[in-house]
């Protein structure tokens, strides 16, 4: 198949295979990194805000019980008003938290453990309320049973809070973890995908322009020895044409030479004649002269005169022949002069 395709199609075909190569690996990367892009993104997004807000959580709610034993030890109405301001701060900042952790995405694990807090948080939070309330009160009876209080359901649903956040925490952990895991699984994926189809596309590449360098260096070689036998076949002809010119050349040289002497002989018959016809003339005046000789060389005048008949047809056959020679030569120097022109575009060629 290859065979038949032309040079171009053939480079086409090898540039669009590379272009082919080069989309598929590009588009494998381009795949891999988003899946890798979809990870972090979970990461950044959800998962470590997630964390960060648990984290503020579990120090302002440590704060919170650190500012409840404060409060229970202040001995000064200013003391009581200062924690009271500083608890309120420090829930206005857990309310804030928890309610970013509320708007961001779980798995079930976490959604199932922060169900179980917030009910918990609840009565932590009426609990604690009441302590806040009993001690701004500052009389003694109020005081004990704000302390009682503290200790004893407060702290049990702190604590509970406190063990709950800890639970959630080692999910969310495990949940990064995990993510962090398949993002390490897709970019192994992805590098490993890719060193094949890079591997692949090389191969593929060597083999399209092993292919295609056999198929130009063919077609190549084949008009270098078509180029080759053309250029020896037309020096041949042209060895063999002016071999022929030079032929043709001294075929002319002999053939003006036999003219020119044909003429020579023409020239000398003519001249013969002019000296016959001088003679006949001569003949005649001494026939006028001489009657008497005349009566007695009748006979040798009627013989004359049947010689000169035969003279006078020979000299109009002189004459047919010089002129056809004069034709022979005007026509065989026209073809010496058109061949002596084929000769000089031959010998130009």
């Amino acid at each position: 198949m290859i065979k038949g395709m032309k040079l171009g199609h053939k480079l086409l075909g090898g540039f669009l295979a590379v272009a082919v190569i080069t989309l598929i690996v590009g588009g494998i990367g381009f795949v891999g990194s988003s899946l890798m892009m979809q990870s972090l993104d979970k990461i950044s997004k959800n998962t470590l805000p997630s964390i960060q807000a648990l984290y503020t959580i579990q120090e302002n709610q440590t704060s919170v019980l650190l500012g409840e034993r404060s409060l229970l030890l202040a001995e000064t109405r200013d003391e009581v008003e200062f924690q009271t301001q500083r608890l309120a701060m420090q829930w206005a900042e857990i309310e804030k938290q928890r309610a970013i952790y509320q708007g961001l995405e779980k798995t079930p694990a976490e959604q199932r453990i922060w169900d179980q807090i917030l009910p918990v948080w609840n009565q932590w939070e009426m609990s604690h309320k009441q302590v806040v309330e009993l001690a701004s009160q500052g009389t003694a009876e109020a005081r004990r049973k704000a302390r009682a209080l503290s200790y004893g359901p407060v702290r049990t649903n702190y604590m509970e809070c406190e063990r709950l956040l800890e639970e959630l925490f080692k999910v969310t952990e495990e949940s990064v973890r995990a993510e962090d895991k398949k993002a390490d699984i897709v970019a192994g994926r992805v590098r490993l995908i890719n060193i094949l189809a890079m591997l692949g596309g090389l191969l593929l590449a060597v083999v399209i322009g092993y292919f295609l360098t056999r198929a130009i260096t063919r077609s190549v070689t084949r008009v270098v020895q078509s180029l080759s036998e053309g250029s020896q076949q037309v020096a041949a002809a042209s060895q063999q044409l002016s071999a022929t010119s030079q032929t043709l050349a001294e075929g002319n040289s002999e053939l003006a030479s036999s003219i020119e002497e044909t003429s020579s002989t023409l020239e000398e018959s003519a001249s013969m004649v002019r000296q016959n016809t001088e003679n006949t003339t001569q003949a005649v005046v001494l026939a006028g002269q001489t009657k008497a000789a005349a009566d007695q060389g009748n006979e040798e005048m009627r013989q004359m005169l049947e010689a000169m008949a035969e003279i006078k047809d020979s000299s109009s056959q002189i004459s047919k022949i010089i002129k056809v020679i004069d034709e022979i030569a005007f026509q065989t120097n026209i073809l010496a002069l058109n061949a002596a022109v084929e000769a000089a575009r031959a010998g130009d060629a």
